[in-house]
């Protein structure tokens, strides 16, 4: 069995989180102890204990729980208090940091070594498909993992946090329809015209590319509402005319994060779809969709 841990931004938080308030003050408290009387007051090492302690005692709220700290501790030998404060500290931070690795799908089990720890081209997964799919997954999904009409019914959730810096790459130049947003949830207020609509969707489906079989497929992207979410997911219907029976996959990928400082090429009025050529150190999110006609 093993465990594999992705690369991403929200892991290098943590772990420099953890460094900063567990690591370095450890480490400063572990030196002072060891090396205890053989310090020089006036040296470099005893500075450099004092400045990470102040600065410890001072952004973690220190001055408030401290003095009521030691307090307590008072009757209790040091030797007891310290080891199973850190073993405390270290234990809830891995309850609550462990959980939500594991929630957010950061960290991942693989039961056996030859596994991967996603599925490809030849996996059927099940958020990908409406009738098994988890309400709460925010992957592209299709109505079934056997189609059986004339079209693949594909929706792609709207996840905002996703969405911001990428769309301010496609298009620079977009403006809020609505006074507090990109789009309007009230029912009074009047829909968009269709000018605005077709713009919205051309910026929204530049951020991401599909093939089917390894064809590339541009389709005609529509909004999918629903009354709590308003604008909850790009919709598109693709023809099954054509398709042979048996297995086929839909590629879904969308682009990476550009460059901080750095936009892509705005969309063509006419919806034509561009893509950043910047490198980006974000990786692009591809899902493949297997399913049969």
């Amino acid at each position: 069995s093993r465990w594999v841990l992705r690369d991403v931004p929200f892991t290098t938080l943590l772990v420099v989180f953890a460094v900063v308030v567990g690591a370095l003050p450890g480490l400063a408290i572990a030196t002072e102890r060891i090396m205890g009387r053989r310090l020089r007051p006036d040296g470099r090492i005893a500075g450099a204990i004092r400045a990470v302690l102040a600065a410890y005692y001072r952004f973690s709220g220190g001055v408030l729980y401290v003095p009521i700290q030691f307090t307590l501790f008072s009757r209790i030998p040091k030797r007891i208090v310290w080891p199973a404060a850190a073993v405390g500290f270290v234990s809830l931070f891995a309850i609550v940091v462990g959980g939500e690795v594991l929630n957010r799908g950061d960290l991942a089990y693989s039961a056996n070594a030859v596994l991967p720890s996603r599925g490809g081209a030849r996996s059927v997964v099940a958020d990908h498909f409406e009738t098994t799919r988890d309400p709460d997954s925010w992957v592209p999904y299709i109505q079934s993992d056997i189609v059986t009409g004339p079209y693949v019914r594909l929706v792609v959730p709207l996840v905002p946090l996703q969405y911001a810096d990428r769309l301010a790459g496609v298009c620079p130049d977009l403006e809020p329809v609505a006074s507090e947003g990109l789009f309007s949830f009230s029912a009074a207020d009047p829909p968009p015209d269709a000018a605005t609509e077709e713009r919205l969707l051309a910026c929204f489906g530049a951020i991401w590319s599909l093939s089917l079989d390894g064809e590339a497929i541009a389709p005609a992207w529509d909004f999918l509402w629903s009354a709590r979410r308003g604008p909850a997911a790009l919709l598109a219907y693709l023809p099954t005319e054509g398709l042979a029976p048996g297995a086929h996959v839909l590629r879904i990928e969308r682009m990476p994060r550009p460059p901080e400082g750095d936009a892509a090429p705005p969309v063509e009025a006419g919806g034509a779809r561009s893509r950043a050529d910047a490198p980006s150190t974000d990786r692009p999110a591809i899902y493949l969709i297997r399913f049969r006609i």
